[in-house]
């Protein structure tokens, strides 16, 4: 066996950070999973025919209440009868990952999901704590005891949601620029497969990678980012050029299995209506021209986001309330309101969504491990049996109290690791002088960057919501970590030093 440690260590992290999820007795579930797995569902059942058909491939009638109290994008009713025009498949629903999701429920009911995420923290830990900065093997298992103690990680490591690849995606990029020369070849090819693989995850992943080139590109023009520059900046180019084929390849394929474009839910509609300024706009121009879809609906206005977008009760819903063609021709809209409600109100637009962007960086609460009714009866509804069944059951579900105190350990864990890491990284005294240095102070200001640049996409295109950034949130600790650790290495080799000389 070549690498008996690794691979050692590689086994016992996944068991660690798969054993919140193991504890829970199921995988943490999300309305989201019906529209990720609709997706390779529908397209198996269009090519395969009837013996495809199962839970995630069903048109269901909706629910009497079905808009839960969830952000992203939970997945819209279709209504029966199974009409072909029902079986719509929602854009930015990532294909690929919901196909990995898909086979995984196939092979085991998410447990090799969990598995796999677990699996690939335990191997970014060990890339960076110990053969990137050479911090010993109890960093390394402390790094994994305190990240699923403290941090949002098992959370995020046990849900049957894209949400890992978000930060994935960004320590990825990250150990890339910082560590390019230090790398061994395979470790960067795993790497660059796992940042190509999370930007394809999620298109706010895409987005977030995308600003983390720009903004690379410009430290490595100034000489800001350790040598070599150019390697990794076209490698990281290569995921975002992979990601944009993606999405294009994933449209073209619900094009030809459907006949029909992939249904784009519209987030920035319903979050310019929630903030305001989109709402004074059809107050202003919805009169007898109706220059928009929406304009049949600005009696039932205002309503918050998830409302707008998820509600489908005929009598107040909005986007969730509407038949498939005025879907369509709201999401097709959803540009053009966005540029109309700038200019009829600019300042007010421009500083509101840089307002919850900010907002959204500094928010990362816990609003989904616990399961409404509603979202339970969504389960019901739309799941498999034996998930819906085994919802109410789980270890958070009966002690939501676990919940509550974790989120407060997350902030102030949070709040410590910005300190400690700023002091390091801004004092890092004889650790300046480590041959690591440069690369981990890298590290480190990538996924700073990330994190900001995450908070700023996902509050800005939708809304604040807790779960955008806590998904993300738990780097900020790791990154502090490897900070510490080099500098109190530095700090113990010059004492070493200095009493080797006294003596």
């Amino acid at each position: 066996m070549r690498h008996p440690g690794l691979l050692v260590r590689l086994l016992l992290g996944t068991l660690l950070l798969a054993a919140p999820a193991l504890l829970n007795r199921q995988p943490l579930l999300y309305e989201d999973i019906f529209a990720y797995l609709r997706g390779p569902a529908v397209i198996s059942l269009q090519l395969g025919g009837p013996r495809f058909e199962n839970a995630w491939s069903k048109v269901h009638r909706p629910l009497a209440a079905p808009a839960p109290a969830a952000a992203e994008a939970p997945a819209v009713a279709p209504e029966a009868p199974a009409a072909q025009q029902d079986r719509s498949i929602e854009a930015g629903r990532s294909i690929y990952w919901g196909t990995l999701a898909y086979l995984t429920w196939l092979a085991s009911g998410f447990w090799l999901l969990v598995v796999l995420q677990a699996a690939i923290v335990a191997w970014l830990l060990d890339l960076l704590l110990l053969r990137c900065l050479r911090l010993g093997t109890a960093w390394y298992a402390g790094a994994l005891v305190g990240l699923t103690l403290l941090t949002p990680l098992p959370y995020y490591v046990a849900y049957v949601m894209p949400d890992l690849f978000a930060a994935v995606a960004i320590l990825g990029a990250a150990l890339l620029v910082g560590f390019w020369r230090d790398l061994a070849r395979t470790d960067r090819v795993l790497l660059w497969l796992l940042v190509a693989f999370g930007v394809m995850a999620h298109a706010s992943h895409l987005l977030t990678l995308a600003a983390i080139l720009v903004v690379c590109a410009v430290a490595a023009l100034l000489r800001r980012t350790p040598a070599p520059r150019a390697a990794p900046l076209l490698a990281l180019a290569a995921c975002v050029a992979l990601g944009a084929l993606g999405e294009v390849a994933f449209g073209q394929a619900v094009r030809l299995a459907l006949h029909q474009s992939p249904l784009r839910l519209p987030h920035m509609t319903a979050h310019l209506i929630e903030m305001g300024p989109g709402l004074d706009l059809l107050r202003a121009q919805c009169g007898g021209a109706s220059p928009f879809a929406l304009c049949a609906y600005v009696d039932r206005l205002p309503v918050d986001w998830v409302s707008f977008l998820f509600d489908s009760d005929p009598a107040r819903g909005v986007f969730g309330a509407a038949d498939m063609v005025l879907k369509r021709r709201i999401s097709e809209e959803q540009t053009r309101f966005l540029l109309a409600t700038l200019a009829h109100d600019p300042l007010g637009t421009a500083t509101g969504l840089l307002r919850d962007g900010l907002e959204q960086v500094v928010s990362f609460g816990l609003p989904d491990i616990v399961y409404t009714q509603k979202r339970l009866d969504f389960f019901a509804g739309y799941f498999p049996a034996a998930l819906a069944e085994g919802a109410p059951r789980t270890l958070v579900q009966t002690h939501p109290a676990i919940t509550r105190v974790h989120e407060a350990i997350i902030y102030a864990v949070a709040l410590a690791a910005l300190l400690a890491g700023g002091i390091a990284l801004l004092r890092p005294g004889p650790a300046r002088r480590d041959p690591a240095w440069d690369g981990a102070a890298t590290v480190a200001l990538v996924v700073l960057l990330g994190l900001v640049v995450n908070g700023l996409v996902c509050g800005m295109l939708a809304s604040p919501y807790g779960r955008f950034e806590a998904r993300v949130i738990w780097l900020l600790p790791l990154v502090a970590m490897a900070l510490v650790g080099l500098r109190l290495r530095a700090g113990a080799r010059q004492a070493v030093a200095a009493g080797a000389q006294a003596a």
